[in-house]
């Protein structure tokens, strides 16, 4: 790609003023050329595979893990199709699977089931044990096929992005389960240290710091009666292993958010993760661009270290569409060190929606989101996988890829051809050299490459893609 400097330095210079113009203005309407992202460091993904996996009745997929073998394991649920392996039922089997595959993703090695659906899974970076969660509770794993102990759990629920159901893993062993606003956490032994409630109408997900012995949750509550009438508030909040909270981020009352600029947008907490470089990394989604992510999570009269390079992460000309916004923390601490907003773009300019529902990020701090996008995310025409053009309809499910200075885009694919429906990625992993993702489709044309199921068998599919960092 040539790269112009006049070019940059008189974009730049736009999209700073019209930062600092929005910030006073809100959802300010300022049309701009809506020209490719001279930031963007490549429009080709290259994957070892991309590939179907599914039987002829709803297959769902729910999340992605990488072991230290650099082996893959892919949850969800697969109805009486075992890929030609010979499954190993725990816990009386069922339509819930682990299924492991080889690093480049072209082998399935396994398929483990257990439930009728696994909702979420972590693996221990240190010695590699892999802990489940689903309608059979939290179960940990020797490995793929290996079943330690369970502990039921009870039902999930009061969750919107999933059915309530979370896991995190420390590096301790320690184990922390997220199921109906409660946190149980585990030993590595299966021994229950603690329960306690989270405070909160929808409670989405959960990460585990074990030097600091903090578990870190994050959802929203519904808040009203103010100037913004009905509110719905993001928060990340941190808890000692007993319950006892450590700190909170966002979380604002109705007036403070009203307050603060009028950040009348709609916010919700949507995914966490520990990064393999240390780091806390949230998603959330905003209804707009008059939202309290503008600003520091414990100071709304302070603006956030947010990174703006193009119309693409600038959250001007927007209504109520929901939007995507990441940042990086300290685990320890809570404090913020960077954040940014993703959102798609009308022909006319006009804002338009994307919601993350997976994120990841590898040892040297690059940021991976995944989630579902309207029309266009950036550079949606130019944007290829392995060389094969994809083509928006209805939403697609895409992965955002992001240095850990923001500063660029690294790159934004999907691997839509089309497809008409629910689209999403709803997990990504990602270090030991791989990333991987596992994405809900609608059962229609998708890219696939070397692929070992190259077709969709019938109602809702899964899609896997795996690629070297």
């Amino acid at each position: 790609m040539t790269f112009n400097g006049r070019y940059f330095l008189i974009f730049a210079f736009t999209a700073v003023t019209l930062y600092w113009m929005s910030a006073i203005s809100g959802n300010l309407i300022i049309p701009l050329n809506l020209t490719p992202n001279p930031a963007q460091a490549m429009n080709n993904l290259n994957v070892s595979t991309a590939s179907y996996l599914g039987s002829d009745a709803d297959d769902w997929g729910t999340a992605v893990a990488i072991s230290p073998d650099r082996t893959i394991l892919f949850t969800g649920k697969i109805p009486h199709h075992n890929l030609g392996l010979t499954p190993v039922n725990l816990l009386g089997g069922g339509d819930g699977v682990i299924l492991q595959t080889d690093a480049t993703g072209r082998k399935l090695l396994s398929l483990t089931r257990m439930g009728s659906i696994i909702d979420d899974i972590e693996v221990n970076s240190r010695t590699g044990k892999i802990a489940v969660v689903g309608d059979f509770g939290l179960a940990l794993l020797a490995d793929a096929q290996t079943l330690l102990w369970h502990q039921e759990l009870g039902s999930g629920g009061s969750a919107t992005m999933s059915n309530g159901r979370r896991v995190a893993m420390g590096t301790d062993g320690t184990m922390a389960a997220l199921f109906n606003k409660k946190i149980t956490i585990v030993d590595e032994r299966g021994t229950v240290v603690s329960e306690f409630p989270i405070p909160g109408k929808f409670v989405e997900d959960v990460a585990i710091h074990s030097p600091s012995q903090s578990i870190i949750i994050t959802g929203y509550s519904q808040k009203d009666r103010g100037g913004c009438r009905q509110l719905q508030v993001a928060f990340i909040r941190s808890y000692d292993y007993q319950g006892n909270l450590n700190w909170t981020n966002y979380d604002w009352t109705h007036a403070e958010a009203h307050g603060g600029n009028s950040s009348c947008a709609d916010t919700r907490g949507s995914r966490l993760t520990l990064g393999l470089d240390g780091n806390l990394y949230f998603a959330g989604e905003s209804a707009g661009g008059n939202t309290i992510f503008r600003y520091d999570p414990r100071d709304l009269s302070k603006d956030a270290p947010n990174v703006i390079f193009d119309p693409y992460n600038h959250p001007y000309n927007t209504a109520s569409n929901h939007i995507t916004y990441y940042a990086r923390f300290g685990p320890v601490t809570g404090e913020i060190k960077a954040g940014q907003f993703n959102l798609s773009r009308l022909s006319s300019g006009r804002g338009n929606t994307i919601i993350p529902r997976a994120i990841a990020a590898d040892e040297r701090g690059n940021l991976y989101i995944g989630g579902q996008s309207s029309a266009s995310f950036a550079n949606r025409n130019e944007s290829t996988i392995s060389g094969q053009s994809g083509a928006y309809a209805a939403s697609d499910n895409f992965v955002l890829a992001v240095p850990s200075d923001l500063r660029t885009r690294t790159f934004m694919v999907s691997w839509n051809k089309g497809c008409k429906g629910n689209n999403q990625v709803v997990g990504i992993a990602t270090g030991y050299g791989i990333t991987a993702m596992i994405s809900d489709t609608a059962g229609c044309d998708m890219i696939t490459v070397n692929a070992v199921q190259g077709k969709p068998q019938g109602g809702m599919e899964i899609l896997y893609s795996v690629w070297e960092n």
